[in-house]
């Protein structure tokens, strides 16, 4: 048996003409009273068109009809001012600019407007349920068919043009149709109908967040169409039109151009709504790019924005009700807004970005909220509320399109100005330095000055290129701008500064790593050692893996690897993991290359693998932990020239021998009767320090104490580089101390149930673990990208001192 609501008791029907039907519109109206429960609320009345009483303003099947409305704004707005999720996402795999890849939401978001001068005329006729059902699947069509897309166009028709459209057919005709229920409570009921754009805007990221790294970005979308078909079955059940349709009238209702406050508001509206949206869609972008934020900060900041926005639709919308008028109360939230988005710009941290996003949340919300309910108070007669409405959507739309992508192009015509001026002097002044370098060794020779010349020849040669694509930019720019120039030829200006544009900022970065001080050991080679943390015999296992995933990796590269030290846990025996993994208690691993230190220092922190040990019965995850140290090491023969002296009481390298106490003892574990009959065992121990290192792993004492001395060396000096950056981040600022990795830093999981590795500082998931631990190409992209995080890290120091020095 259908659910049917009750005809309200304030509705009446009157014969409104005459026509062929009369007999059958007299029939209705005489049984009215008897057959009110009996008769549905979306049954087409007479076709003369009857007319209806006052809203109810109230009761259940009002209220209902409001759920209907927050669930079609959920799955319209939720999902696309969520385009925050996909800009980053789109720009990184299609190697894109922002502006075209912003051209696939603002192609939604204008369509979802532009549509509504159809649908909401097809809701004047009756046809809101049958609008509905096709607009909602062709929702689904773009989302199902956005998972399976890879390319640029196929992502611009399947999400852009597809799911716009689609959104667009439910959107108009659930704000006329909400609007038919109320009357003092108008403004309310439609800002809590569109408290689901805030509700979506919530669901959705945070889907994004916890799935892509786990599961993939198809997979990701699919959660995400799974969540709005759900959605969809519940609106077509609840949603039941209250008025008879007006079969006959125009398209558009040229009258409401002769209402100068229907045209002032429209006018108004555009200009609003053309800044408005922009700042969804590079909410992401913004915190990661400009502020160097984390995959994880950068969802929290389009979560917050989101979850903010749920006050700031129904505070403004009961203050409207209630005490002022929604034009009002809307007049301010605008003026908030555009304060919001002219703060933007000078927001230069993460904690401002927060703050920032908190603000904007609340006012840009109280937009998208009141725009609709004051639209609709401007219908006095509700026969026409569908098709007003979607006349100026039909205008917002054009502000919809094409605001987002005209940002884009400001963001990446402003990328010649991200540069900090405190790092452009600094690189001008070290690049002229230089040249007089230059000119000066051309006349004559010398070590010192050739040696500092080779120093800032990196600076020099990345401050040249970037200059010369600025000025590449500025010639093109002009050209493609010149109204006297050949059209030929101004396209061609046009399409080459796009390419410029998109060099820019890998320039941009080339120039800034240049200008950080390289660290005092990234010359020299170095030595990793392993040591299993919090798991038992688990961790000692995946400290086993650990250290043969980055054996395999030199041997790939090629680099000169050798085993100072392999020491297994007493306790555990012989015993061996299902997978060949042994119960490692200390390894230290040696690489000879000179720079390798540069190269492995980004991985020195707590490795974390949560996976089921082959011990496991009942099949849980277990988390373990592997401590890994990054030390820097001598060259062979004691003396690194220049670099490196080991006997210089200057050198971070320096051990004074009486402040080392020696020790011989026999080996322990495997090693026959030579273990049992000699002391080829050495442990020393620095005693102002307290620093002990022990060795065991040859058969000759003195290679063990050569080896010992070696790993000595390196803990002290890596003691005094920390005290020495310590005691300076004290003097500076608390930068270095956050972007120093300590010895008890989480900075990887290896998580084998989701065939995943995560890198947290660089905000990086990769699947593909197992070419991880075999030490494959998927390792190198991990720890590169441990590497510019800890580059980025040194810039923003570099930059708060060039700041610091200007200032004095």
């Amino acid at each position: 048996m259908a659910l049917t609501p009750p005809t309200p008791p304030d509705v009446g029907f009157v014969e409104a003409s005459s026509t062929d039907d009369d007999v059958t519109s007299e029939q209705k109206i005489n049984m009215a009273d008897e057959k009110a429960q009996e008769l549905p609320l979306e049954e087409p009345a007479a076709a003369t068109g009857p007319v209806v009483g006052p809203p109810p303003d109230g009761g259940l099947w009002a209220w209902l009809q409001v759920v209907a409305g927050h669930l079609i704004v959920f799955n319209v707005w939720g999902y696309t001012i969520s385009f925050g999720i996909f800009q980053p996402y789109y720009v990184e795999t299609l190697n894109l600019g922002p502006s075209a890849v912003s051209w696939i939401g603002s192609t939604q978001t204008c369509l979802i407007f532009l549509v509504g001068t159809f649908s909401g005329r097809a809701f004047d006729a009756g046809y809101l349920r049958h609008v509905l059902a096709v607009g909602l699947l062709m929702q689904l069509v773009g989302i199902f068919t956005t998972s399976v897309s890879t390319t640029y166009w196929q992502l611009f028709l399947a999400q852009g043009l597809c799911q716009g459209i689609g959104c667009g057919l439910t959107f108009a005709p659930t704000i006329a149709h909400v609007s038919t229920y109320f009357s003092k409570k108008k403004t309310l009921a439609l800002a809590s109908a569109a408290c689901g754009g805030g509700t979506g805007g919530v669901i959705f990221p945070l889907i994004a967040q916890q799935l892509i790294s786990k599961v993939g970005f198809g997979w990701t979308v699919r959660a995400m169409g799974l969540v709005v078909l759900v959605t969809s079955v519940i609106i077509l059940l609840l949603m039941r039109p209250r008025l008879p349709p007006r079969k006959t009238g125009a398209l558009v209702d040229w009258s409401a151009f002769r209402e100068a406050t229907y045209i002032l508001f429209a006018i108004s509206m555009f200009f609003t709504l053309w800044a408005t949206y922009f700042a969804y869609d590079y909410a992401r972008s913004y915190s990661i790019d400009r502020l160097h934020g984390s995959q994880p900060e950068s969802f929290n900041m389009l979560m917050i924005i989101n979850v903010v926005g749920v006050p700031g639709r129904l505070i403004p919308a009961y203050l409207a009700d209630r005490y002022f008028g929604a034009v009002n109360v809307f007049i301010p939230t605008i003026i908030g807004t555009a304060i919001c988005i002219f703060a933007w710009a000078g927001v230069d941290s993460i904690t401002g970005d927060y703050a920032w996003v908190a603000f904007f949340g609340y006012f840009g919300a109280g937009v998208q909220a009141l725009f609709p309910a004051t639209t609709a108070s401007l219908s006095k007669d509700l026969s026409k509320a569908g098709i007003r409405i979607g006349m100026i959507f039909t205008i917002i739309s054009v502000a919809a399109l094409t605001g987002p992508p005209l940002a884009g192009k400001l963001i990446v015509s402003d990328a010649s100005t991200s540069l900090a001026p405190s790092l452009l002097r600094r690189a001008q002044s070290l690049s002229a330095e230089h040249d007089d370098l230059q000119k000066s060794l051309n006349s004559s020779f010398d070590a010192g000055k050739a040696k500092r010349a080779g120093e800032l020849g990196r600076v020099a040669s990345a401050l040249r290129a970037w200059e010369k694509a600025q000025s590449s930019i500025t010639e093109l720019a002009s050209m493609a701008e010149d109204p006297d120039q050949d059209p030929d030829l101004a396209s061609i200006a046009r399409d080459e500064l796009e390419g410029e544009r998109a060099k820019l900022d890998l320039l941009e970065r080339k120039l800034k790593e240049s200008l950080t001080p390289r660290h005092a050991f990234a010359d020299l080679p170095c030595m990793v050692e392993f040591r299993p943390g919090p798991g038992g015999l688990e961790g000692r296992y995946f400290t086993d893996t650990l250290f043969k995933m980055y054996k395999a990796m030199c041997a790939r590269r090629g680099y000169r690897a050798n085993v100072l030290k392999y020491e297994m846990a007493e306790a555990a025996g012989d015993q061996s993991s299902s997978s060949g993994e042994q119960p490692v208690q200390e390894a230290i691993l040696e690489i000879q290359d000179p720079g390798a230190y540069d190269i492995f220092r980004g991985e020195a922190g707590m490795h974390r693998v949560q996976r089921i040990p082959s011990t496991e019965s009942k099949g849980r995850v277990h988390t373990s932990a592997v401590a890994v140290w990054v030390l820097p090491s001598f060259p062979e023969g004691g003396s690194g020239g220049d670099n490196v002296d080991i006997d210089d009481p200057e050198s971070d390298f320096y051990v004074n021998p009486q402040e080392v106490k020696i020790e011989t003892m026999r080996a322990r574990g495997a090693g026959g009767q030579h273990v049992n009959k000699t002391e080829s065992a050495i442990r020393m121990t620095h005693i102002p320090t307290g620093t002990v290192v022990s060795m065991q792993d040859h058969r000759s004492q003195q290679r063990n104490r050569e080896d010992a001395w070696k790993v000595l060396r390196s803990r002290i000096a890596t003691q005094r580089a920390e005290q020495r950056e310590e005691e300076a981040a004290k003097l500076r600022s608390s930068v270095l101390s956050q972007a120093q990795i300590t010895r008890g830093d989480k900075i990887r999981t290896y998580n084998y149930n989701q065939d995943r590795c995560t890198d947290h500082r660089a905000g990086l998931d990769v699947h593909n673990l197992p070419n991880v631990l075999e030490g494959g190409e998927t390792l190198d992209r991990v720890m590169e990208a441990a590497r510019e995080w800890l580059v980025g890290k040194e810039v923003e120091l570099l930059v708060m001192e060039e700041e610091a020095k200007a200032k004095k």
